[in-house]
């Protein structure tokens, strides 16, 4: 194979519209992607039928449609916009696809949506602790006589609920609680140090980024396995575990339902990535150069071809080894 620069679907890509170029573009179907599992893009139309440009769709406004009678797997897919629902054909939209949905085999599930369960208890969690934070700390508790044979009105019970609101919570909290009888407080639930909410927390950071195939120390966050002799190997497992297969799933697709449409195009042409100048990925060269040379146990580039490798020009009787 040889590569083809510049390419039609490369140009289209690199601009896919009048309103943002292709990070944009690339964003947001990686959004869609990690958190749903299907990304989908509007492929713009010349007068002739010629694709000429991409605009994303958000997951949540495109689905794919299909014969009920299960003689077609898909037929098209419907776009809700603002109580309105508009059909397109295959043709019109590139759907990427992370696998199958068990509950619907004409969508993908990404592994963070599975986790939707888990990432609901964090947020609870947080909700949580922003509320103890919010009353000092103090989790509910109940306040009861310490006579058990006194009871007490419900006026007073009342006023005895607000008193303790205005000390233990707002911008108030903090002021001493002075009951007009003996009481006693008790705590129901658990205090903060019991519910280990500072370990809740820390626990979803390794798993949310485990669903999206990401080590936690790659994006800088909190990692227990975080040191700077493994980092370069981290970065390393993330191009090669999940960006290089992921970008692999994208490319395949946008050649499957983008290449054959375009004029210009050749009817075995690929789309692929050059990953020569990735910076974690080129320790696998110098392994490679290091066990060719220990291989021949000398020399095996002549100076001139060392000299290219870094941009230098060639010298007279630099071609001889």
């Amino acid at each position: 194979p040889r590569m083809v620069k510049p390419h039609p679907l490369t140009d289209l890509v690199t601009q896919p519209n009048q309103w943002y170029d292709s990070s944009v573009l690339w964003m947001a179907t990686l959004l869609s992607w990690v958190v749903d599992g299907n990304a989908y893009w509007y492929v713009e139309r010349s007068e002739a039928g010629i694709p000429v440009g991409f605009i994303s769709v958000p997951h949540y406004q495109m689905t794919p449609i299909w014969d009920k009678q299960g003689t077609n797997y898909k037929t098209g897919y419907a776009y809700r916009v603002d109580g309105q629902t508009y059909t397109y054909g295959l043709d019109e939209v590139v759907h990427f696809q992370y696998g199958q949905d068990p509950a619907n085999p004409h969508k993908g599930l990404a592994p963070l949506a599975a986790e939707l369960r888990s990432i609901c208890t964090d947020n609870e969690a947080q909700s949580y602790a922003a509320a103890l934070l919010r009353n000092m700390g103090v989790p509910g508790v109940v306040i009861s006589p310490k006579d058990a044979s006194v009871e007490i009105p419900p006026d007073q019970a009342r006023a005895l609920k607000g008193l303790w609101l205005e000390a233990t919570s707002g911008d108030h909290r903090g002021m001493p609680v002075v009951p007009s009888m003996p009481v006693a407080v008790e705590q129901p639930g658990f205090s903060p140090e019991q519910l280990a909410l500072d370990k809740l927390a820390a626990g979803c950071i390794p798993r949310i980024c485990a669903a999206m195939g990401i080590d936690p120390m790659v994006l800088g966050l909190p990692s227990d396995s975080k040191t700077y002799s493994n980092l370069q190997q981290a970065r390393e497992a993330t191009y090669e575990q999940t960006l290089i297969p992921l970008q692999g799933v994208f490319d395949s697709q946008l050649t499957r339902q983008l290449m054959s449409r375009l004029p210009g195009a050749g009817a075995l042409d690929r789309l692929g990535r050059d990953y020569t100048h990735v910076r974690c990925l080129q320790e696998d060269a110098e392994q490679l150069y290091r066990r060719l040379t220990q291989a021949v146990g000398g020399p095996w580039l002549t100076p001139n071809e060392a000299r290219s490798e870094i941009g230098f020009e060639k010298v007279a009787g630099g071609d001889t080894l």
